[in-house]
């Protein structure tokens, strides 16, 4: 098993850095002397607001990295946009054991780069850096910097949790437009989808002839449910001791076991799809025999294993990707034994354990990975017995939708 396992790793290792893609899309950027370059930005659709992006001139040279400043904006065809400014943001959490005891926000001043949501006679702009999330609006041609839409969490005297909704009362002032009423207002919630409506309304109601919005048009795909059917190779190890003086070692023969499974992949909403929270319930059985002073020991286990974790993929081209993933793996043993020769039988009650593995995708619909799986405890209510289940397996996939 180790040495599968060496392969196993050397060919992650390996495919880990051959086959990353660098996706470079036509873009461009102005500096700080107002002058604009068209270049290729390497896009990785960014969760949290970026400081810095890699761009090259053409396709033949070197990439480079630019920060914020030396930017005044920068923006890739008609995805996405980023403006920097320096304004008065408030990062005040909104973790319930961290919330404030203050109502109004308390603002800080910081040179960042806001992406661009809608962009017309009233321009709404969004900041995300990890939980926190802050929207900021701006009249064009206004020569002050963005202010921010206050929303605010905080912890009133009575220890319940109020919320400063001043963003409601500054939209009501800045934003007038017989289609929009103080009802429209009152509704929205601090968020993205809301606000991205409100001012695509608003630009539309003041006759502004082109409004822009960088939110995608297609919708991104969230979820994959695969068929996967495969095969494991499995080894048991059984120790037993007396009071702890003496140990006896039972290897069971090695066996090729056959799994069915059903897998849920949920793809995170950043970094164009190349991250993903998974899960895979899946049928295995493991029926072996083991021999110790010539008692045979027997051995049926079968369980259903739930793997939760986390996928990331390596794409090659719009057809072809690679994925490596990790998952910690909580298995439900269901009328499972060792059988003992002139023995005490015993019964299997498992804990969970780890498992990594390495695959490949084509064109979104068949894949394989091969998953190696750490040693799995099957005796865990003995103090006295112990017994190692370790398994390489390698599974095909069919995505049903």
């Amino acid at each position: 098993m180790k040495r599968y396992l060496l392969i196993f790793l050397i060919l992650v290792n390996f495919s880990a850095k051959s086959y990353t893609q660098i996706i470079f899309e036509k873009g461009y950027f102005i500096d700080n002397d107002s002058q604009k370059i068209e270049c290729l930005i390497k896009n990785i659709d960014w969760k949290n607001n970026p400081i810095k992006f890699d761009y090259k001139i053409s396709e033949s040279q070197s990439s480079e990295s630019i920060g914020i400043d030396s930017v005044l904006e920068f923006g890739i065809g008609d995805v996405s946009k980023y403006r920097r400014y320096t304004v008065e943001i408030d990062r005040s959490s909104e973790l319930l054991n961290n919330l404030s005891i203050h109502r109004n926000p308390t603002f800080q001043k910081e040179q960042l780069f806001l992406k661009v949501l809608v962009e017309g006679d009233a321009i709404l702009y969004g900041y995300e850096d990890g939980n926190l999330k802050r929207f900021f609006y701006q009249k064009r041609n206004e020569e002050e910097a963005p202010k921010q839409l206050v929303y605010k969490a905080y912890q009133n005297k009575g220890g319940y949790i109020g919320y400063n909704n001043q963003f409601r009362q500054q939209l009501w002032n800045h934003l007038k437009c017989e289609k929009i009423s103080l009802k429209d207002i009152e509704r929205l919630d601090y968020e993205k989808k809301d606000l991205i409506g409100l001012f695509v309304q608003y630009n539309g109601c003041s006759g502004e002839a082109a409004v822009v919005s960088y939110e995608p048009s297609k919708k991104r795909d969230i979820f994959d449910l695969t068929l996967r059917l495969g095969m494991a190779y499995s080894q048991l190890m059984v120790k037993s001791s007396i009071y702890g003086d003496y140990t006896s070692t039972v290897n069971f023969e090695d066996k090729i076991t056959f799994r069915v499974g059903l897998q849920a992949e949920f793809y995170l909403p950043f970094n164009k799809n190349k991250w993903s929270v998974l899960t895979e319930p899946t049928f295995q059985c493991f029926i072996s025999e083991g021999v110790i002073r010539d008692n045979v020991n027997k051995i049926h286990y079968q369980s259903i294993e739930v793997p939760i974790g986390l996928r990331h993929y390596f794409y090659l081209n719009h057809k072809n990707k690679l994925f490596l993933n990790g998952v910690f793996l909580v298995d439900f043993s269901n009328n499972s034994k060792i059988d003992r020769e002139n023995a005490v039988d015993l019964e299997i009650k498992t804990r969970n354990n780890w498992a990594f593995g390495f695959g490949y995708k084509y064109r979104n619909k068949y894949s394989c990975e091969v998953r190696y799986q750490t040693n799995r405890e099957l005796l865990s209510d003995y103090l006295y017995h112990s017994a190692n289940y370790s398994t390489l397996s390698l599974m095909l996939g069919y995505t049903l939708f």
